[in-house]
C-alpha cells in the first residue's frame, strides 16, 4: 500500500501524458487489478484513493487513444483495461459513499471500454462483458439491485454482439446468467443461451436457487432439451417439490413416495456434513416409526445446527425437519408447541406458495385444536394447476365452522373436500367426514373412504375403527349390551381393532378411541384386560413421554379410571375401571344426552362466573355468586343421582375385602345408603346375579382407604371430590395424570412425606395483587420460607426451586405458566421434587386441544416426580382462593396432617364451597405435611 501511495504522489506531480505519468499509470494498473478474486485489493483502498485512482487511469486510457496513430494494438487493450478497473473502483466507492455520480461514471468508464472494443479491439468485447458482469455482482451481492440490474443489462447486450465461435459457449453462460437475474427467462434468447451453454448444469442450479421461477412448466420443458437430461432432472427436483409440482416429481421413481408422505429423496445429499446427514437420516427414521416424542427432540436440535445454504436442495431438508416436528407435536397433543414451527415455516419459504399454503393448513389444525379462527388467513393460490393445491383448505375451515354449529351444510362442504386431490386435505378431513356424518345420525358406509386414507396410517385406522362401529351397529351388539353379560363380539372384530392400533402407534388421539372402544366389546368377559384399556386410554399422549421403571407392579392403594365414550351410533357411556386388590371392576354407564348437558351447564355456571362485572354493587355481586354456587351444588347432585346413580359407591369402597374382588366392597357402601326395604331387594338380586364373585358366606376383614383417580378426555374438569357420597365418609381422593406415574413411583413409601420448611414462594409476580400480597407477605416471613415478591422469576429460578425444594408455592395469576412452561418438565426429562400449591385461576385446569389428550402443569408435575399439586379447575376470585390458602397454611404450620385432609377442611372456609371449593382439588399421590 505504501508503494501504491508513492506511485499516486509521483503521477499528480509529472505532466500528464508524458512518459513518467503513463508509466506510473501502467504500473499502478497492473498493481490493482483483480487477479484470483473480484474486486482483488480494489474493495480494501481507501474512498479518497479510490477516486484518484480513477481519474489517474482514465487519464491514461484518454491519452492512448486521443493519439491512435502513436500507439499500438497492444497499448489499446491496456487502455480499454484501465476504463474497466476505472469502472470496478468507482462502483465500490459508490457501495461505501452512495453518491449517485460515482456509479453514473462507473457505466461511462465501462461503456467507453467497450465503445473502443468495437472501435479497435473486438477480440476485446467478452474482457468488457465480462468486467461488467462482475460489478453487476458484485452490486447485486451487496444488496445494490436496481444499480445491479443496469450492469447485467449492459453486460447481456455486449455478449449478444460477441461473434467469437471458440467462446460462443462461454458467450451463452453469461447471457443467460443475466436473463435470469433479468427475469427474462421465458424468451427465445434465453432458450438458445442455456442450451449453448458450456455449463448447463451449473447455470440451471443457479436459476432455480437463486431466483426460482413459478412457472415450473418452464423449467421442466428446457430440461428436456439438455443432454445429460436425467442428471438435470435430478437437481432440479427440489425445486419442483418446494414450488409443489408432484406431478414432475411422479414420473421420476426415486420421488413418487415424497408427497404426501414427505419422504426424504434417495438421490439428493443434503449438506456434506457426515455427522448432520446421519442426524437427518435418524430423525426420519423416528418420524416413520412413529418414535414422535425422539423425532420431535432430534429433529428440533438438528433445526439448530443445519447449515444456511441458499440451494433448493437445503431449503428441502429444512422443509422436512419443520414437517417431522410439526407432525410430531401434533401427534403427542403438543399443539402449544407447534405454533412458533409453523411461523418459522411460512417465514422461511414465504416466496413458495405451496409451502405457504401448508403452513396455512398446518395452522387450521391448529385453529381446530384451539377452537379459534381469528387470525386464520387463507392459503395463496398456486400459479399452476396441482395436487398439492390447497384451495380445499378455505372449504375444510367452513365445513368445522359448520360441524361446531351442528349445520348441516358442512356436508356440502365435506363432499367437496372429497372430490380434492391434495391427499394432505383428504387425509385430514376423514376423521372430520365421518365424525360430522355420526353426529347427524346418518351412518355412511365407511368404505367409500378407504382408498382415500390407505397413504395414511393414521387415517387407515381410523378407517377400520369406523368399520367396526358399522359392523356393531349392523349387529345390534350395542343394543343388547348388558354388564354382566356382554354379547359376544365375533374374533375378528376385536382382531381388527388390535391391528388398527398397531397401525396408528404413536397418534395418540387416535389410539384412545381404538382402546375405549375395544374395552366396551369385551366388557366383563375378561376384566383385567378392559380395565386395562380404559386405563390406557385415559392418558395416551402423556405415556408416550414417559419411560417406564416397573412394568410390573402392585398399585400401593386403590385407584380408578374414568373415560367418556360417544361415538354416534354407539350409545354415550362413562366407563369406570376400579382397582384394588384381585380382579378389578369394569363398570360401563350408559348416560344417553345426559352427560353432555352436565358438561354444558357446568361450562355455562365457570363461564358466568367468570363474565361478572365487578362494577356492580357488592350486595349484587354476592349474590349473583350465591346463586351460581347454589347451581353448582345441584348440578353435582344431578351427576351424583341422575348419571352415575348407584354407581357413585365406586367413589367410596369403604367396605375394602382384601381376599376377594373389589365388586363386592362396591355394593356394600352402596347398601349402606339405601333404605331397608331397598336393601332386601338389592341382596335377592346380587345373591342372583353374583353369587360366587361375592362369596358372603366368609368373614373379612375392613379397611379403609384414599382413592386415586385417573380422569380420561372429557372427565378431569369434573369435581368428582364433591360427590356426597365422597363428602359424607370424608373419602381422600387425589388425581393421577397416568397408570405409568404409579408405575414409576410405586416403590415409594406411602403416604409421601412433605417437609414445608424446604418450601420456595413466589408470590405477586405482576405486582397487582396488593390485597394476596398484604395477607401472606407476614405469613411466608414467619414461616422461613425463601422467595421473591413483587418480580418475574428468571427463567432459570422455578426448574431449579422445583428440583431443590419440598414444597413450590405461586400467588400470582394462573399457575406461572408464563415464566416457566412446565411440559419442559417432562420433554427435558427434568426432575420435580417439590410438592406444588398453586393458587391461581385454573392453575390445576388441564386443557383439552380438539380431538388431543387434554395437557396441563399438574399432569407434567406429577409426571416429573411431584408427590403433590393443588390447583383449581377453573376461574376463582382472589379473595376465595386466599381464603382457600390461608386456611391450608394453618394445617402445614400443625403438621402431620395429609394434604388431602387439608385440602378437604380448607374447602369450607370457602364463602362458596361449590363453586370455588369444587374448583380446588389434589393432583398426585397420598402426601403428609412433616410436622414442623
Amino acid at each position: 500500500m505504501d508503494e501504491l501511495t508513492s506511485l499516486l504522489e509521483i503521477g499528480a506531480r509529472v505532466e500528464e501524458g508524458g512518459q513518467k505519468f503513463m508509466e506510473v499509470a501502467d504500473k499502478v494498473r497492473r498493481m490493482i487489478s483483480p487477479k484470483d478474486t473480484f474486486p482483488g485489493i480494489i474493495i480494501k483502498l481507501n474512498d479518497n484513493y479510490k477516486r484518484q485512482i480513477a481519474t489517474l487511469l482514465n487519464s491514461f486510457a484518454a491519452v492512448i487513444f486521443s493519439k491512435k496513430n502513436v500507439y499500438k494494438a497492444e497499448h489499446f487493450v491496456r487502455a480499454i483495461d484501465a476504463l474497466s478497473i476505472s469502472s470496478i473502483i468507482l462502483a465500490c466507492r459508490y457501495m461505501e459513499t452512495k453518491d449517485k455520480s460515482d456509479i453514473k461514471d462507473s457505466l461511462d468508464c465501462i461503456e467507453s471500454a467497450t465503445s473502443y472494443c468495437y472501435e479497435l479491439a473486438s477480440q476485446n468485447l467478452p474482457y468488457c462483458g465480462s468486467y461488467a458482469f462482475n460489478i453487476a455482482s458484485l452490486l447485486y451481492q451487496k444488496k445494490f439491485v436496481s444499480e445491479g440490474l443496469e450492469f447485467f443489462r449492459y453486460s447481456e447486450k455486449i455478449f449478444r454482439t460477441v461473434k467469437n465461435k471458440q467462446s460462443h459457449e462461454n458467450t451463452c453462460k453469461y447471457i443467460a446468467f443475466c436473463l435470469i437475474v433479468l427475469d427474462q427467462t421465458n424468451t427465445e434468447e434465453f432458450e438458445k443461451a442455456i442450451s449453448g451453454a458450456s455449463d448447463s448444469l451449473t447455470l440451471l442450479s443457479n436459476w432455480i436457487n437463486r431466483r426460482p421461477p413459478e412457472n415450473t412448466q418452464l423449467v421442466y420443458n428446457y430440461i428436456k432439451k439438455f443432454k445429460n437430461r436425467d442428471e438435470a432432472l435430478n437437481e432440479a427436483m427440489p425445486y419442483f417439490a418446494l414450488e409443489g409440482d408432484f406431478r414432475i416429481l411422479s414420473k421420476d421413481p426415486n420421488f413418487n413416495d415424497f408427497f404426501p408422505n414427505f419422504e426424504p429423496p434417495r438421490t439428493i445429499l443434503y449438506t456434506n456434513e457426515k455427522e448432520t446427514m446421519n442426524l437427518f437420516k435418524k430423525c426420519y427414521v423416528c418420524y416413520n416409526s412413529g418414535q414422535f416424542l425422539l423425532c420431535a427432540k432430534q429433529s428440533e436440535a438438528l433445526l439448530e445446527k443445519w447449515p444456511q445454504k441458499n440451494n433448493s436442495a437445503s431449503k428441502l431438508a429444512v422443509l422436512f425437519i419443520h414437517v417431522w416436528i410439526i407432525n410430531s407435536f401434533f401427534a403427542l397433543n403438543r399443539p402449544d408447541c407447534v405454533l412458533p414451527y409453523i411461523k418459522q415455516l411460512n417465514k422461511i419459504f414465504s416466496n413458495y406458495p405451496w409451502i405457504v399454503g401448508l403452513s396455512s393448513f398446518y395452522f387450521l389444525k391448529h385453529c381446530i385444536y384451539s377452537g379459534n379462527y381469528k387470525h386464520y388467513i387463507d392459503p395463496p393460490p398456486l400459479a399452476f394447476e396441482s395436487i398439492a393445491s390447497w384451495d380445499h383448505v378455505i372449504s375444510f375451515h367452513s365445513a368445522i365452522e359448520c360441524l361446531k354449529k351442528n349445520v348441516e351444510d358442512c356436508f356440502q362442504f365435506f363432499e367437496e373436500i372429497r372430490e380434492c386431490s391434495n391427499v394432505l386435505i383428504k387425509r385430514e378431513a376423514f376423521h372430520y367426514v365421518a365424525g360430522a356424518y355420526r353426529l347427524f345420525g346418518i351412518n355412511p358406509c365407511i368404505s367409500d373412504f378407504e382408498n382415500e386414507c390407505k397413504t395414511c396410517k393414521e387415517a387407515r385406522a381410523l378407517y377400520i375403527y369406523h368399520s367396526c362401529i358399522d359392523y356393531i351397529n349392523d349387529d345390534d351388539i350395542d343394543a343388547a349390551w348388558n354388564f354382566i353379560k356382554p354379547v359376544n363380539v365375533d374374533d375378528s372384530v376385536l382382531q381388527a381393532l388390535y391391528e388398527a392400533e398397531q397401525i396408528a402407534s404413536g397418534h395418540c388421539a387416535t389410539i384412545r378411541k381404538i382402546k375405549l372402544l375395544q374395552a366396551i366389546l369385551i366388557g366383563n368377559t375378561d376384566p383385567e384386560r378392559s380395565a386395562d384399556l380404559i386405563t390406557r386410554s385415559c392418558s395416551t399422549t402423556l405415556d408416550s413421554f414417559i419411560r417406564v421403571k416397573e412394568k410390573l407392579f402392585k398399585p400401593p392403594f386403590p385407584f380408578m379410571s374414568i373415560a367418556y365414550f360417544n361415538v354416534a351410533p354407539l350409545e354415550p357411556s362413562i366407563l369406570f375401571a376400579l382397582y384394588t386388590v384381585g380382579r378389578p371392576l369394569v363398570v360401563r354407564i350408559k348416560v344417553g344426552t345426559k352427560y353432555d348437558d352436565f358438561l354444558d351447564e357446568l361450562e355455562r355456571i365457570c363461564s358466568e362466573s367468570t363474565n361478572l362485572s365487578g362494577d356492580i354493587d357488592g350486595r349484587t355481586w354476592w349474590k349473583k355468586k350465591y346463586e351460581l354456587d347454589n347451581r353448582m351444588e345441584k348440578l353435582i347432585k344431578y351427576l351424583e343421582t341422575e348419571i352415575i346413580g348407584f354407581w357413585s359407591s365406586l367413589f367410596t369402597p369403604m367396605k375394602y375385602i382384601p381376599s376377594q374382588n373389589c365388586l363386592r366392597s362396591v355394593l356394600l357402601t352402596a347398601l349402606s345408603k339405601m333404605s331397608l326395604s331397598d336393601q332386601q331387594e338389592f341382596c335377592k338380586f346380587c345373591k342372583k346375579e353374583f353369587h360366587e364373585d361375592l362369596n358372603l358366606e366368609r368373614p373379612h376383614s375392613s379397611v379403609a382407604k384414599p382413592l386415586s383417580i385417573i380422569c380420561g378426555k372429557y372427565m378431569h374438569n369434573v369435581p368428582w371430590e364433591m360427590l356426597s357420597c365422597v363428602r359424607e365418609r370424608t373419602t381422600k381422593i387425589t388425581r393421577i395424570p397416568s397408570i405409568k406415574v404409579i408405575a414409576n413411583q410405586c416403590q415409594k413409601e406411602m403416604p409421601m412425606k412433605v417437609n414445608a420448611e424446604s418450601t420456595f414462594f413466589i408470590l405477586n409476580p405482576v405486582g397487582d395483587l396488593e390485597k394476596t400480597e398484604e395477607m401472606f407477605k407476614p405469613i411466608f416471613k414467619e414461616l422461613r420460607w425463601e422467595g421473591i415478591t413483587q418480580k418475574i422469576p428468571p427463567e432459570d429460578l422455578i426448574p431449579q426451586a422445583l428440583a431443590k425444594k419440598e414444597l413450590y408455592v405461586f400467588c400470582g395469576h394462573g399457575n406461572g405458566q408464563e415464566y416457566f412452561r412446565y411440559s419442559k418438565l417432562v420433554d427435558d426429562e427434568m426432575t420435580c421434587k417439590a410438592s406444588l400449591l398453586l393458587m391461581g385461576c385454573m392453575s390445576g385446569a388441564l386443557n383439552d386441544e380438539g380431538e388431543m389428550d387434554p395437557t396441563g402443569a399438574a399432569n407434567y408435575c406429577i409426571a416429573a416426580g411431584a408427590s403433590a399439586l393443588v390447583g383449581a379447575l377453573w376461574n376463582v376470585t382472589d379473595g376465595e382462593i386466599d381464603r382457600f390458602l390461608s386456611a391450608m397454611l394453618d394445617f402445614i404450620k400443625n403438621g402431620k396432617m395429609d394434604v388431602e385432609d387439608a385440602v378437604i377442611s380448607a374447602r369450607n372456609s370457602c364463602k362458596l364451597p361449590y363453586l370455588t371449593g369444587s374448583a380446588v382439588v389434589v393432583y398426585g399421590f397420598p402426601a403428609i405435611f412433616l410436622k414442623r
